[in-house]
């Protein structure tokens, strides 16, 4: 389970009127859609493939969907810039994500029971009260994510791996 608090910062996004929240720890930085230029999206052999590489600040990024990742269309309405622990060194993943609502402290959270999802179901352990946002929407409920539960081994390899590859192919300045 993530070892995450009800005190820790994350960073709630909208999710097919859900919202998520994502422990800012993790987070290097957050870009509006338009901020950062699509890589044209490579061909994948299965749906938990990245979808190409994305660039920004001079750093390549392998690029997934959030919502994808949990078997829904994705928003695609920002980018979560990331750096997840995997086998001794951090991988760099731009998380295409519905749109940033706020950075908040959660409140009191009520852990899932696993499998409450089908998807990704270590990933998403607890629920809370979403607080609305600045212009006022709200939320049913709010879903926590464990990014280190977010993506496979496996997933994670094929990501640094690509990333690996275009930064051969095409040394960053």
């Amino acid at each position: 389970m993530s070892t995450a608090r009800p005190a820790d910062l994350s960073v709630l996004v909208s999710c097919h009127g859900f919202a998520l929240a994502i422990p800012i720890k993790r987070v290097v930085r957050l870009l509006t859609y338009d901020d950062l230029a699509e890589s044209p999206e490579l061909p994948r052999r299965a749906p938990n493939e990245p979808r190409g590489v994305v660039k920004a600040s001079g750093q390549l990024y392998a690029h997934w969907d959030l919502e994808t990742l949990m078997d829904l269309p994705p928003l695609r309405a920002s980018w979560m810039l990331l750096r997840i622990p995997h086998a001794g060194t951090e991988v760099p993943v731009a998380l295409s994500t519905g749109p940033c609502r706020i950075v908040h402290a959660l409140g009191a959270l009520t852990p899932l029971p696993p499998g409450a999802f089908q998807a990704r179901r270590s990933a998403i352990w607890a629920a809370f009260a979403a607080p609305p946002t600045p212009d006022g929407r709200t939320s049913p409920v709010g879903l926590c994510i464990d990014l280190l539960r977010l993506w496979s081994s496996a997933e994670l390899e094929r990501s640094a791996a690509q990333v690996f590859t275009a930064r051969a192919a095409v040394p960053v300045r």
